[in-house]
Protein backbone atom coordinates (compact mmCIF):
# COMPACT_ATOMS: atom_id res chain seq x y z
CA UNK A 1 0.00 0.00 0.00
CA UNK A 2 1.24 3.40 -0.99
CA UNK A 3 2.13 6.36 1.50
CA UNK A 4 -0.68 8.99 1.21
CA UNK A 5 2.00 12.39 0.70
CA UNK A 6 0.01 15.25 -0.46
CA UNK A 7 2.12 18.09 -1.85
CA UNK A 8 -0.30 20.92 -2.38
CA UNK A 9 -2.31 20.35 1.14
CA UNK A 10 -2.63 17.55 3.80
CA UNK A 11 -5.53 16.20 4.88
CA UNK A 12 -5.75 14.91 8.71
CA UNK A 13 -8.61 12.27 8.67
CA UNK A 14 -9.85 12.77 12.56
CA UNK A 15 -11.94 10.13 14.18
CA UNK A 16 -15.48 10.38 15.32
CA UNK A 17 -15.70 11.70 18.88
CA UNK A 18 -18.39 11.63 21.35
CA UNK A 19 -19.01 13.66 24.42
CA UNK A 20 -18.90 11.92 27.35
CA UNK A 21 -21.81 10.01 29.26
CA UNK A 22 -24.81 9.08 28.65
CA UNK A 23 -28.14 9.82 30.47
CA UNK A 24 -30.44 7.95 32.43
CA UNK A 25 -33.88 6.82 30.95
CA UNK A 26 -36.81 7.26 32.40
CA UNK A 27 -40.63 5.02 31.97
CA UNK A 28 -43.95 7.40 32.41
CA UNK A 29 -45.87 5.71 34.30
CA UNK A 30 -49.77 6.53 33.51
CA UNK A 31 -52.86 6.19 35.90
CA UNK A 32 -55.87 6.53 34.81
CA UNK A 33 -59.13 5.68 37.52
CA UNK A 34 -62.32 5.75 36.57
CA UNK A 35 -64.24 5.37 40.30
CA UNK A 36 -68.29 6.14 41.65
CA UNK A 37 -69.66 5.25 44.82
CA UNK A 38 -71.29 2.20 45.52
CA UNK A 39 -74.16 1.09 47.34
CA UNK A 40 -75.14 2.72 50.82
CA UNK A 41 -74.55 6.15 52.39
CA UNK A 42 -70.88 8.03 52.28
CA UNK A 43 -69.43 11.65 52.59
CA UNK A 44 -70.95 14.11 54.68
CA UNK A 45 -67.90 15.80 55.58
CA UNK A 46 -66.20 12.29 56.85
CA UNK A 47 -63.95 10.33 55.07
CA UNK A 48 -63.63 9.38 51.33
CA UNK A 49 -60.27 8.74 50.22
CA UNK A 50 -58.47 6.97 47.79
CA UNK A 51 -54.55 6.46 47.19
CA UNK A 52 -52.29 4.40 45.09
CA UNK A 53 -49.15 3.39 45.22
CA UNK A 54 -46.12 2.03 42.91
CA UNK A 55 -44.21 -0.35 44.91
CA UNK A 56 -40.25 -0.67 43.46
CA UNK A 57 -37.87 -2.82 44.28
CA UNK A 58 -36.08 0.09 46.07
CA UNK A 59 -38.98 2.20 47.32
CA UNK A 60 -42.02 3.59 46.82
CA UNK A 61 -43.94 6.33 44.21
CA UNK A 62 -47.01 7.71 45.13
CA UNK A 63 -48.75 7.66 41.94
CA UNK A 64 -52.32 8.92 42.60
CA UNK A 65 -53.95 10.33 45.94
CA UNK A 66 -58.00 11.45 45.78
CA UNK A 67 -60.53 12.40 47.92
CA UNK A 68 -63.81 11.08 46.87
CA UNK A 69 -66.35 12.50 48.92
CA UNK A 70 -69.34 14.48 46.99
CA UNK A 71 -68.12 12.45 43.77
CA UNK A 72 -71.29 11.77 41.54
CA UNK A 73 -72.96 8.58 42.09
CA UNK A 74 -75.32 8.48 38.75
CA UNK A 75 -71.70 8.09 36.67
CA UNK A 76 -68.00 7.24 36.60
CA UNK A 77 -65.84 10.21 37.98
CA UNK A 78 -62.15 10.04 35.88
CA UNK A 79 -58.61 11.14 37.81
CA UNK A 80 -55.40 10.51 35.66
CA UNK A 81 -52.19 11.40 36.94
CA UNK A 82 -48.02 10.96 35.39
CA UNK A 83 -45.24 10.18 37.07
CA UNK A 84 -41.86 9.51 35.66
CA UNK A 85 -39.52 7.03 37.26
CA UNK A 86 -35.70 6.25 36.38
CA UNK A 87 -35.22 3.45 34.11
CA UNK A 88 -33.40 1.61 36.56
CA UNK A 89 -36.07 1.17 39.28
CA UNK A 90 -37.56 -2.36 38.92
CA UNK A 91 -41.32 -2.33 39.14
CA UNK A 92 -42.63 -5.29 42.05
CA UNK A 93 -46.43 -4.17 42.92
CA UNK A 94 -48.78 -1.91 43.34
CA UNK A 95 -50.93 -0.62 46.48
CA UNK A 96 -54.55 0.60 46.50
CA UNK A 97 -55.86 2.30 50.02
CA UNK A 98 -59.50 3.16 50.13
CA UNK A 99 -61.69 4.53 53.30
CA UNK A 100 -65.51 5.15 53.24
CA UNK A 101 -67.21 6.74 55.90
CA UNK A 102 -70.97 8.11 56.60
CA UNK A 103 -72.24 10.49 59.62
CA UNK A 104 -74.40 8.69 61.55
CA UNK A 105 -77.08 10.66 63.12
CA UNK A 106 -75.21 10.26 66.93
CA UNK A 107 -71.61 9.92 67.23
CA UNK A 108 -70.41 11.56 64.01
CA UNK A 109 -68.55 9.69 61.39
CA UNK A 110 -67.67 5.49 61.40
CA UNK A 111 -71.41 4.52 60.50
CA UNK A 112 -71.92 0.59 59.87
CA UNK A 113 -69.95 -0.29 56.95
CA UNK A 114 -67.02 2.87 57.42
CA UNK A 115 -63.51 1.68 57.00
CA UNK A 116 -60.61 3.17 56.62
CA UNK A 117 -57.48 2.28 55.19
CA UNK A 118 -58.58 -1.02 53.43
CA UNK A 119 -55.50 -2.57 51.56
CA UNK A 120 -55.57 -4.36 48.36
CA UNK A 121 -52.61 -5.18 46.46
CA UNK A 122 -52.12 -6.25 42.60
CA UNK A 123 -49.04 -7.03 40.25
CA UNK A 124 -47.23 -4.61 38.54
CA UNK A 125 -44.92 -4.69 35.16
CA UNK A 126 -44.27 -3.01 31.71
CA UNK A 127 -46.57 -2.13 29.46
CA UNK A 128 -49.92 -2.16 30.42
CA UNK A 129 -51.94 -3.24 33.86
CA UNK A 130 -55.62 -3.34 34.59
CA UNK A 131 -57.21 -4.19 37.57
CA UNK A 132 -60.68 -4.39 38.46
CA UNK A 133 -62.91 -3.67 41.56
CA UNK A 134 -59.48 -2.98 43.51
CA UNK A 135 -60.83 -0.63 45.42
CA UNK A 136 -62.87 -1.54 48.35
CA UNK A 137 -66.93 -0.74 48.65
CA UNK A 138 -66.19 2.03 45.29
CA UNK A 139 -66.99 0.95 41.78
CA UNK A 140 -64.06 1.12 39.84
CA UNK A 141 -61.63 0.24 36.74
CA UNK A 142 -58.06 1.20 37.02
CA UNK A 143 -55.36 1.03 34.63
CA UNK A 144 -51.71 1.93 34.76
CA UNK A 145 -49.17 1.60 31.66
CA UNK A 146 -45.42 1.87 32.28
CA UNK A 147 -43.83 3.09 29.05
CA UNK A 148 -39.93 3.46 28.63
CA UNK A 149 -38.97 6.94 27.25
CA UNK A 150 -36.93 5.79 24.83
CA UNK A 151 -34.46 8.80 23.64
CA UNK A 152 -31.85 8.90 20.77
CA UNK A 153 -28.89 11.92 21.21
CA UNK A 154 -29.66 14.43 18.99
CA UNK A 155 -26.54 16.32 17.52
CA UNK A 156 -28.55 18.53 15.05
CA UNK A 157 -30.15 18.25 11.70
CA UNK A 158 -26.44 17.91 9.73
CA UNK A 159 -25.31 15.08 12.03
CA UNK A 160 -23.40 13.23 9.03
CA UNK A 161 -23.67 9.37 8.92
CA UNK A 162 -20.42 8.19 7.07
CA UNK A 163 -19.42 5.10 5.16
CA UNK A 164 -16.43 4.86 5.66
CA UNK A 165 -15.99 6.23 9.20
CA UNK A 166 -17.76 4.82 12.38
CA UNK A 167 -19.66 7.40 14.65
CA UNK A 168 -21.43 6.44 17.67
CA UNK A 169 -25.44 6.80 18.36
CA UNK A 170 -26.28 7.36 22.45
CA UNK A 171 -29.40 6.88 23.74
CA UNK A 172 -30.67 6.76 27.50
CA UNK A 173 -29.57 4.11 29.75
CA UNK A 174 -30.82 2.07 32.32
CA UNK A 175 -33.51 0.00 30.86
CA UNK A 176 -33.75 -3.89 30.21
CA UNK A 177 -32.08 -4.87 26.86
CA UNK A 178 -35.58 -6.19 25.78
CA UNK A 179 -36.32 -2.52 25.03
CA UNK A 180 -33.31 -1.76 22.82
CA UNK A 181 -34.52 -2.27 19.23
CA UNK A 182 -32.79 -0.13 16.01
CA UNK A 183 -34.70 0.93 13.33
CA UNK A 184 -33.81 2.93 10.15
CA UNK A 185 -36.09 4.13 7.18
CA UNK A 186 -34.96 6.15 4.39
CA UNK A 187 -38.30 8.07 3.90
CA UNK A 188 -39.41 8.33 7.52
CA UNK A 189 -42.15 5.99 6.61
CA UNK A 190 -41.09 2.57 6.42
CA UNK A 191 -39.18 1.29 9.04
CA UNK A 192 -36.45 -1.69 9.07
CA UNK A 193 -35.51 -3.59 12.15
CA UNK A 194 -31.71 -3.59 13.17
CA UNK A 195 -31.44 -6.92 14.82
CA UNK A 196 -27.65 -7.09 15.01
CA UNK A 197 -27.75 -3.78 17.49
CA UNK A 198 -31.01 -5.13 19.67
CA UNK A 199 -30.35 -5.31 23.13
CA UNK A 200 -27.50 -2.39 22.78
CA UNK A 201 -28.16 1.57 24.30
CA UNK A 202 -25.81 2.95 22.03
CA UNK A 203 -24.44 1.73 18.21
CA UNK A 204 -20.20 2.25 17.13
CA UNK A 205 -21.49 1.50 13.12
CA UNK A 206 -21.31 3.53 9.90
CA UNK A 207 -23.76 3.61 6.58
CA UNK A 208 -22.40 0.57 5.58
CA UNK A 209 -23.00 -1.66 8.13
CA UNK A 210 -26.66 -0.20 8.53
CA UNK A 211 -27.34 -0.53 4.72
CA UNK A 212 -24.69 -2.98 3.78
CA UNK A 213 -21.64 -2.78 1.41
CA UNK A 214 -23.51 -3.38 -1.85
CA UNK A 215 -24.60 -0.12 -3.31
CA UNK A 216 -24.32 2.18 -0.38
CA UNK A 217 -22.12 4.57 -1.97
CA UNK A 218 -25.72 5.38 -3.90
CA UNK A 219 -27.46 6.42 -0.69
CA UNK A 220 -24.47 9.68 -0.71
CA UNK A 221 -26.23 12.93 0.13
CA UNK A 222 -29.67 11.13 1.13
CA UNK A 223 -31.24 10.87 4.52
CA UNK A 224 -31.43 7.93 6.87
CA UNK A 225 -33.74 7.85 10.11
CA UNK A 226 -32.81 6.45 13.07
CA UNK A 227 -35.60 5.46 16.32
CA UNK A 228 -35.98 2.59 18.49
CA UNK A 229 -39.05 0.40 19.02
CA UNK A 230 -39.84 -0.19 22.67
CA UNK A 231 -41.53 -3.99 23.84
CA UNK A 232 -44.60 -1.91 24.60
CA UNK A 233 -44.72 -0.62 21.13
CA UNK A 234 -43.33 2.67 22.12
CA UNK A 235 -41.18 4.68 19.98
CA UNK A 236 -37.93 6.78 20.69
CA UNK A 237 -37.61 10.21 18.56
CA UNK A 238 -36.31 9.98 14.94
CA UNK A 239 -32.60 11.34 14.52
CA UNK A 240 -32.02 12.41 10.98
CA UNK A 241 -28.24 11.87 9.71
CA UNK A 242 -27.11 12.67 5.89
CA UNK A 243 -24.70 9.89 4.60
CA UNK A 244 -21.92 11.28 3.54
CA UNK A 245 -18.23 9.15 2.68
CA UNK A 246 -16.48 10.51 5.45
CA UNK A 247 -16.98 11.63 9.25
CA UNK A 248 -17.96 15.00 10.01
CA UNK A 249 -14.34 16.37 10.68
CA UNK A 250 -13.22 14.34 7.88
CA UNK A 251 -15.54 16.06 5.54
CA UNK A 252 -15.04 19.36 7.13
CA UNK A 253 -11.69 19.08 5.80
CA UNK A 254 -12.57 17.47 2.54
CA UNK A 255 -15.18 20.68 1.85
CA UNK A 256 -12.57 23.24 2.62
CA UNK A 257 -10.33 21.08 -0.05
CA UNK A 258 -12.56 21.65 -2.28
CA UNK A 259 -13.73 25.13 -1.40
CA UNK A 260 -9.45 26.23 -1.63
CA UNK A 261 -7.78 27.34 -4.78
CA UNK A 262 -4.47 29.27 -5.30
CA UNK A 263 -3.23 30.80 -8.62
CA UNK A 264 0.23 30.34 -9.63
CA UNK A 265 2.55 32.30 -12.35
CA UNK A 266 2.13 32.03 -16.40
CA UNK A 267 4.12 29.30 -17.39
CA UNK A 268 4.41 25.26 -17.73
CA UNK A 269 3.66 22.89 -14.73
CA UNK A 270 3.66 18.80 -14.34
CA UNK A 271 0.56 17.06 -12.97
CA UNK A 272 0.61 13.90 -11.43
CA UNK A 273 -0.55 11.45 -8.84
CA UNK A 274 -1.80 8.06 -8.35
CA UNK A 275 -4.93 6.77 -8.53
CA UNK A 276 -7.00 3.60 -7.49
CA UNK A 277 -10.53 2.01 -7.93
CA UNK A 278 -11.50 -0.34 -5.37
CA UNK A 279 -13.27 -2.75 -7.44
CA UNK A 280 -13.73 -6.10 -7.64
CA UNK A 281 -12.65 -7.28 -11.03
CA UNK A 282 -9.11 -6.86 -12.30
CA UNK A 283 -8.90 -3.86 -14.40
CA UNK A 284 -6.04 -3.18 -16.88
CA UNK A 285 -6.58 0.46 -16.87
CA UNK A 286 -9.23 2.87 -14.72
CA UNK A 287 -11.88 4.79 -16.50
CA UNK A 288 -13.76 6.05 -13.79
CA UNK A 289 -11.03 8.30 -12.20
CA UNK A 290 -9.22 11.56 -13.30
CA UNK A 291 -7.53 14.62 -12.03
CA UNK A 292 -9.01 17.87 -13.78
CA UNK A 293 -7.54 21.30 -13.60
CA UNK A 294 -9.68 24.48 -14.30
CA UNK A 295 -9.08 28.03 -14.19
CA UNK A 296 -11.26 30.72 -13.25
CA UNK A 297 -11.55 34.64 -12.79
CA UNK A 298 -13.28 36.31 -9.81
CA UNK A 299 -16.89 35.90 -10.65
CA UNK A 300 -16.13 31.78 -10.46
CA UNK A 301 -16.62 31.52 -14.50
CA UNK A 302 -14.08 28.77 -15.78
CA UNK A 303 -12.55 29.55 -18.88
CA UNK A 304 -9.57 27.42 -19.00
CA UNK A 305 -9.60 23.63 -18.06
CA UNK A 306 -7.72 20.01 -18.38
CA UNK A 307 -8.41 16.73 -17.33
CA UNK A 308 -5.88 13.67 -16.62
CA UNK A 309 -6.85 10.46 -17.04
CA UNK A 310 -4.42 7.09 -15.18
CA UNK A 311 -2.14 5.49 -18.01
CA UNK A 312 0.50 2.94 -17.70
CA UNK A 313 0.39 -0.46 -15.85
CA UNK A 314 -1.46 -0.77 -13.36
CA UNK A 315 1.32 -1.50 -10.02
CA UNK A 316 0.09 -3.01 -6.56
CA UNK A 317 -3.52 -2.12 -7.32
CA UNK A 318 -2.09 1.87 -8.09
CA UNK A 319 -2.14 3.69 -12.02
CA UNK A 320 -0.39 6.83 -12.50
CA UNK A 321 -1.81 10.10 -13.81
CA UNK A 322 0.58 12.03 -15.11
CA UNK A 323 -0.39 15.75 -17.63
CA UNK A 324 1.23 19.09 -18.43
CA UNK A 325 -0.66 22.04 -17.95
CA UNK A 326 -0.08 25.52 -19.45
CA UNK A 327 -1.05 27.97 -18.33
CA UNK A 328 -1.65 31.41 -20.09
CA UNK A 329 -0.99 34.88 -18.59
CA UNK A 330 -3.74 36.15 -17.21
CA UNK A 331 -4.65 39.86 -15.63
CA UNK A 332 -4.56 39.85 -12.19
CA UNK A 333 -7.21 42.25 -11.83
CA UNK A 334 -9.89 39.22 -12.96
CA UNK A 335 -8.71 38.06 -9.37
CA UNK A 336 -8.33 34.95 -11.61
CA UNK A 337 -7.68 30.87 -9.04
CA UNK A 338 -6.81 27.81 -10.11
CA UNK A 339 -8.33 24.47 -8.99
CA UNK A 340 -7.38 20.86 -9.07
CA UNK A 341 -10.06 18.41 -8.22
CA UNK A 342 -9.53 14.42 -7.64
CA UNK A 343 -13.01 13.14 -9.61
CA UNK A 344 -14.74 9.76 -9.05
CA UNK A 345 -17.39 8.87 -11.57
CA UNK A 346 -17.79 5.25 -10.26
CA UNK A 347 -21.47 5.70 -8.14
CA UNK A 348 -20.36 1.92 -6.54
CA UNK A 349 -17.21 1.65 -5.44
CA UNK A 350 -14.37 4.10 -4.03
CA UNK A 351 -11.39 6.40 -5.74
CA UNK A 352 -8.41 6.54 -3.77
CA UNK A 353 -5.98 8.60 -4.94
CA UNK A 354 -2.60 9.03 -3.44
CA UNK A 355 1.08 10.88 -4.30
CA UNK A 356 -0.71 14.15 -5.80
CA UNK A 357 1.75 16.79 -7.21
CA UNK A 358 1.97 19.90 -8.56
CA UNK A 359 5.06 21.86 -10.11
CA UNK A 360 6.92 23.85 -12.49
CA UNK A 361 7.97 21.55 -15.41
CA UNK A 362 11.51 23.22 -14.95
CA UNK A 363 11.47 22.06 -11.77
CA UNK A 364 12.49 19.17 -9.71
CA UNK A 365 10.51 17.48 -7.41
CA UNK A 366 11.76 15.03 -4.62
CA UNK A 367 9.82 13.74 -1.33
CA UNK A 368 10.18 11.46 1.60
CA UNK A 369 7.73 9.11 3.94
CA UNK A 370 9.47 8.81 7.24
CA UNK A 371 8.17 6.39 10.16
CA UNK A 372 6.51 8.98 13.14
CA UNK A 373 7.67 6.28 15.55
CA UNK A 374 11.23 5.86 14.93
CA UNK A 375 12.03 8.52 12.15
CA UNK A 376 13.49 6.50 9.82
CA UNK A 377 13.03 6.93 5.79
CA UNK A 378 10.35 4.42 5.12
CA UNK A 379 10.10 5.76 1.12
CA UNK A 380 11.92 8.18 -1.37
CA UNK A 381 9.58 9.61 -4.55
CA UNK A 382 11.47 10.41 -7.09
CA UNK A 383 11.33 12.68 -10.04
CA UNK A 384 8.56 10.77 -12.11
CA UNK A 385 6.76 10.53 -8.76
CA UNK A 386 8.00 6.56 -8.54
CA UNK A 387 8.76 5.40 -4.79
CA UNK A 388 11.96 3.65 -3.86
CA UNK A 389 10.81 1.34 -0.13
CA UNK A 390 13.16 0.82 2.36
CA UNK A 391 12.61 -1.89 4.75
CA UNK A 392 14.67 -2.64 8.40
CA UNK A 393 15.02 -5.62 10.72
CA UNK A 394 14.18 -5.67 14.21
CA UNK A 395 17.53 -4.19 15.04
CA UNK A 396 16.91 -0.96 12.95
CA UNK A 397 19.17 -1.77 10.00
CA UNK A 398 18.78 -2.08 6.15
CA UNK A 399 17.92 -4.55 4.81
CA UNK A 400 16.08 -4.43 1.69
CA UNK A 401 15.42 -1.87 -1.17
CA UNK A 402 12.40 -2.10 -3.09
CA UNK A 403 11.80 -0.02 -6.65
CA UNK A 404 8.76 1.38 -7.86
CA UNK A 405 9.18 0.94 -12.09
CA UNK A 406 6.87 1.50 -14.68
CA UNK A 407 6.85 -2.77 -14.74
CA UNK A 408 6.17 -3.03 -11.43
CA UNK A 409 8.60 -3.32 -7.85
CA UNK A 410 11.54 -4.91 -7.57
CA UNK A 411 14.09 -5.33 -5.14
CA UNK A 412 17.42 -3.60 -6.06
CA UNK A 413 19.55 -4.43 -3.05
CA UNK A 414 19.29 -6.76 0.19
CA UNK A 415 21.65 -6.48 2.28
CA UNK A 416 22.01 -9.47 5.33
CA UNK A 417 24.69 -9.25 8.51
CA UNK A 418 25.36 -11.41 10.90
CA UNK A 419 27.78 -11.39 14.55
CA UNK A 420 30.22 -14.40 15.15
CA UNK A 421 29.00 -16.22 18.27
CA UNK A 422 31.46 -16.09 20.94
CA UNK A 423 32.14 -19.10 22.72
Amino acid sequence: MKKIILFIFFIFLLSSSLAFGQNMGSYRVKTMLYISPGGGNYGDGCRNDVNITLVYKDGIVQALSKNLSGISRGQNTYYESNVDVLANRVPDKIQVKSSRNWKRTIGGCGGNGSFNDDLKEGTFAFCTNTYNDIVRWWNDQLTITNVPLLKIKDTGASTLLPINDNIIIESDIGFPSSEYNWQYSLNATTWIDLPQFSGMPSLNTNAAIILGNTNVNSYVNKNIYIRQRATCNAFSNIVTYIIKRYSQANQAALDELSNSSFMPEAGKYIVSGWVKENVAQQQITYSQSNISISIANGNGASFYSETFKPSGAIIDGWQRILGIIEIPAIVAENNPSLEIALNCTNTTADCYFDDIRFFPYNGNLKSFVYDEDTQKLMAELDENNYASFYEYDIEGGLVRVKKETEKGVYTIQETRSNSPKRE
